[in-house]
């Protein structure tokens, strides 16, 4: 079974109200205000609230099977202002290509994973075993403070 099914099926078992919200969430870049009155509209009629429901359920023919669908791009442009995070030295900023490949090297020791691993959750990577990133424990922050940095990033298209 596919995804696409998995969520026509799971789907299938919500109320009218709440399938009608799960088309909207998979078929809009963003749910507007009228849209969260139609959903609180349609969900007080099922409910015998008031009014008829004006539910349209999600169906496959509003999901992405074969359909071009695009979104603006996301790029991370740098990481700085580190603290508290893999015994990162303070200061620095990593600069990453706003298109291409970044390519990042360096001696061992040098901050190169500490980098990889705050990328790794900000960019919500999939892996079998996530790599959290550590505080820093020679710091002396470390068991009081959360790791933290600033992402600069950039939604929409970027001068190539």
């Amino acid at each position: 079974m596919s995804i696409t099914d998995d969520l026509l099926a799971f789907s299938r078992t919500r109320p009218s109200w709440q399938q009608d919200l799960i088309r909207r969430v998979a078929t809009q870049v963003e749910i507007a205000e009228r849209d969260i009155d139609e959903v609180i509209a349609n969900l007080k009629a099922d409910n015998g609230l008031e009014g008829s429901s004006s539910a349209v359920p999600l169906g496959p023919e509003h999901l992405a099977q074969g359909r071009s669908i695009t979104f603006p791009i996301t790029r991370v442009l740098s990481l700085k202002n580190v603290e508290n995070a893999n015994q990162l030295a303070s200061g620095q900023e990593l600069r990453l290509a706003p298109s291409g490949i970044t390519v990042v090297f360096g001696y061992n020791g040098s901050g190169k994973t500490g980098y990889a691993r705050i990328c790794k959750q900000v960019c919500r990577t999939r892996h079998d075993s996530p790599e959290p990133v550590l505080g820093n424990v020679y710091g002396s922050t470390a068991a009081t403070s959360p790791p933290k940095a600033t992402i600069v990033y950039s939604v929409g298209s970027v001068a190539e």
